[in-house]
């Protein structure tokens, strides 16, 4: 019975989610969006985050499969905002860390908290009963859109990193702009002796929030992976050559099917991995296994629907380009 319960959840969170976006608008909306000075729109995530779609699973009614099922419609028609640095990784790190109020809040995008744990080189330095950090991060997508941050510092070099809060745009954070294929809005983040509070250091509880998230974001290429495809299934059913549709050629059918079997490997990877999570069993292997599957996956999919459209598929008022500079991003 729960199972039954579980898979009527997932068909109708998917289809909700999926109308909503849809309803957001085109991808010519995307693109608009993504040129304009934000480079998202905050408003309408805000306004689908509060529906509790994208709660972490240690909310009540929550599981890691629905956030899964509802960032691959996020995939699918990819509205621009810090989904993944924000509600779901930056969500995560709080929660896994001991703060629930502060991890609902950012779940649901109030106010926006970036992670900015990848290639973190930070130090901490006591400063009477707070702590001052300096040093930077490389490449921390949406940090133009943070209020706050969260960022790993070590003690000591060399010693196991803490994780601290500080505000995006107190004295001493630099945010630079960095040029993304993604389109992003990454950006560099500099810390010279800036102000932050100590949020925790429980490593294990760190390490498994972020293969949660890493879930997340395996299903989010898997709907930008069945999006492209299908955008390209469409083009060579339609485009002539020599008086056919080019989709009747055996290597164009050959690639499709090959194709195919990509996004349905991503996909099932990506559900393995969330079960084992809504089990309790460990995600370490499966999820790096999901992530290993998704990621190059995701390139070939990708790749090759910009191939079948020719030189077209490259420009950038064009979707498969859309698709393809997000799986890069991700």
């Amino acid at each position: 019975a729960m199972e039954l319960e579980l898979a009527a959840s997932e068909v109708g969170r998917g289809a909700a989610v999926r109308q909503a976006l849809v309803d957001w608008g085109s991808r010519d909306r995307v693109r608009a969006v993504l040129a304009g000075p934000s480079g998202a729109d905050l408003t309408a995530v805000r306004a689908l985050a509060g529906r509790g779609w994208f709660d972490l699973p240690s909310a009540a009614g929550q599981s890691l499969t629905l956030l899964a099922l509802a960032m691959e419609e996020v995939g699918r028609h990819p509205m621009p905002g810090p989904w993944q640095a924000g509600l779901i990784q930056g969500a995560s790190v709080l929660a896994a860390l001991g703060h629930p109020r502060l991890a609902a809040g950012a779940a649901r995008g109030e106010p926006w908290t970036i992670w900015c744990g990848d290639g973190a080189d930070v130090l901490a330095r006591r400063d009477g009963q707070g702590w001052r950090l300096t040093g930077w991060v490389p490449v921390v997508a949406d940090a133009g859109l943070a209020v706050r941050l969260l960022v790993p510092a070590a003690m000591q070099s060399g010693t196991t990193p803490s994780v601290f809060v500080l505000a995006a745009h107190g004295g001493g954070v630099s945010i630079e702009p960095v040029s993304t294929v993604g389109d992003d809005r990454a950006a560099t983040v500099r810390l010279d002796e800036v102000e932050a509070s100590w949020l925790g250091d429980d490593q294990r509880a760190l390490s498994n929030a972020l293969d949660m998230a890493l879930v997340a974001q395996c299903a989010e290429l898997v709907g930008v992976s069945a999006a492209a495809l299908g955008i390209a299934v469409a083009y060579v059913n339609e485009r002539q050559q020599w008086g056919r549709p080019i989709g009747t050629f055996q290597a164009i059918q050959h690639g499709a099917a090959d194709r195919y079997l990509d996004v349905e490997a991503m996909r099932w990877a990506m559900l393995d991995a969330a079960g084992h999570g809504d089990s309790g069993r460990p995600l370490g292997l499966v999820a790096s296994m999901a992530k290993v599957v998704c990621a190059e996956g995701a390139l070939r999919v990708t790749a090759w629907a910009q191939q079948v459209h020719g030189g077209e598929g490259f420009y950038a008022d064009q979707d498969p380009g859309l698709f393809y500079r997000r799986a890069r991003a991700l």
